[in-house]
């Protein structure tokens, strides 16, 4: 102990005293703390008896009737606010295209772009080559100034307009 500093003194002392706190308070104020068992007469309350110095007199007791409250079992109704996707459900999701779902209204044919011999064009703010889907739009044939598209069950042609500022 004398190769100790102060503060490592204090610390042992501080961490010393709140170890036995927890064994007292544990082991020794628990055992204390339990319930003694209550000792019940195989008599009735009615047929109590009280015992009084010199005279034994029979109890007899009103019965307090305690009703009973029946309680509907039901779990709170619990909302959740919608925010987005489901974080639980996949990122990936193999499905068929619903076609019934019209997704892509107002569709703008804003630039058609050629690189290497392969034509793409810019539908709002997607890039889309000949034969790609976005959503229920599928694209058909690209020219120079128009594409040809099909948006569910109708063929749709979109023209490139010049000079017009988006």
């Amino acid at each position: 102990m004398a190769e100790l500093k102060k503060r490592e003194k204090i610390l042992m002392g501080v961490a010393a005293v709140t170890a036995v706190f927890f064994v007292i308070d544990r082991f020794v104020c628990q055992r204390s703390q339990e319930a003694v068992p209550q000792q019940f007469s195989e008599r009735p309350p009615a047929q109590q008896i009280v015992k009084t110095p010199g005279k034994v007199v029979p109890v007899t007791k009103k019965k307090v009737v305690r009703k009973k409250i029946k309680r509907k079992k039901t779990t709170p109704s619990i909302t959740y606010v919608t925010w987005g996707r489901d974080p639980f459900a996949s990122a990936i999701r193999l499905e068929q295209l619903d076609h019934s779902q019209k997704d892509s209204t107002g569709l703008v044919l804003k630039g058609v772009i050629r690189k290497n011999g392969q034509a793409y064009v810019l539908i709002d703010d997607a890039i889309l080559k000949e034969g790609e889907h976005k959503g229920d739009l599928q694209i058909l044939s690209i020219k120079k100034d128009r594409v040809v598209c099909r948006k569910g069950a109708q063929v749709i042609t979109l023209v490139l307009r010049e000079n017009e500022n988006y």
